[in-house]
């Protein structure tokens, strides 16, 4: 299979609603990435925007060997599924212990299982975005009380 040969990286392990805005912030920073997603759809047009992308399932260790794992920096498990998050980031650590694993939640039942594999970061973006609108609520509250 073939292998990229970029050191000091990050895998983005899907690309679907999260992992595609992952893309874009890391994009927007300059930070070195690769993103490896199943859907060809998807891949092409990662492609066409300029993204390099890997075709294929990052279950598949040999996949994310061709996205150089060893060399990498971090692998960020963007996935809808918590079992699948929870077998790349368990795989991406099997191969390449010096990693920083970062996973999606889904489901609150699944961050317990992750930090039980010792991901080191875990992100729930239904609870991010909850606490986001909670945060403009009361600082709304906060400005129409003293204008009173």
């Amino acid at each position: 299979m073939f292998r990229l040969k970029l050191s000091n990286h990050f895998i983005i392990c899907g690309a679907g609603r999260v992992g595609s805005k992952v893309a874009e912030e890391l994009k927007e920073r300059n930070i070195p990435f690769i993103i490896i997603e199943k859907n060809p759809k998807v891949v092409k047009k990662l492609k066409s925007e300029g993204y390099k992308v890997i075709e294929g399932d990052c279950l598949d260790e040999d996949v994310l060997r061709s996205a150089n794992i060893e060399k990498c920096k971090g692998v960020i498990a963007c996935m809808g599924e918590d079992e699948d998050n929870l077998f790349v980031v368990l795989t991406a650590e099997q191969v390449n212990r010096k990693i920083i694993t970062i996973s999606r939640a889904n489901d609150e039942s699944a961050i317990e299982k992750l930090k039980s594999v010792n991901v080191d970061y875990i992100v729930m973006p239904e609870l991010m975005g909850a606490k986001e609108i909670a945060n403009i609520v009361l600082k709304e509250m906060v400005e129409s009380e003293l204008k009173e």
